[in-house]
């Protein structure tokens, strides 16, 4: 029984090590130029001052260095990255932010918190 449990965890193991997010990103977003298309929609990234990304969870570095990785050289991004622990390292740019999952602590309320001031910049042309 042991050593199906092993196996067990073995094969989670392998397969979370098989799964490249930046490659999935890149299978997800297709750019042109300064052209992105995203879920069907096609956007002129050269009409944008600033690129800021949020990205949520334990992949979020991942997401965010597949999205830079990307959009370089052409294009630098800025943004959060949100996870369960401090990761390691996070793309140039971006912030790591620790907050809880699945139970939201108070380090969640700083994500949210940190986007809307942004956005309300962003509104305010600042």
């Amino acid at each position: 029984m042991a050593d199906l449990k092993q196996t067990a965890l073995q094969m989670f193991r392998d397969t979370l090590a098989a799964i490249d997010i930046p490659a999935t990103m890149r299978r997800k977003l297709a750019r042109e130029g300064s052209h992105i298309r995203v879920g069907g929609v096609t956007i002129d990234l050269a009409s944008f001052e600033r690129i800021r990304a949020v990205a949520i969870g334990k992949a979020s570095v991942a997401m965010a260095c597949g999205l830079a990785e990307m959009l370089s050289p052409a294009f630098q991004t800025e943004g959060i990255v949100v996870s369960p622990t401090l990761p390691k390292s996070a793309p140039p740019g971006f912030r790591a932010i620790v907050a809880g999952h699945p139970v939201p602590n108070a380090g969640s309320f700083t994500p949210a918190t940190r986007f809307w001031i942004c956005s309300q910049r962003r509104m305010n042309g600042r």
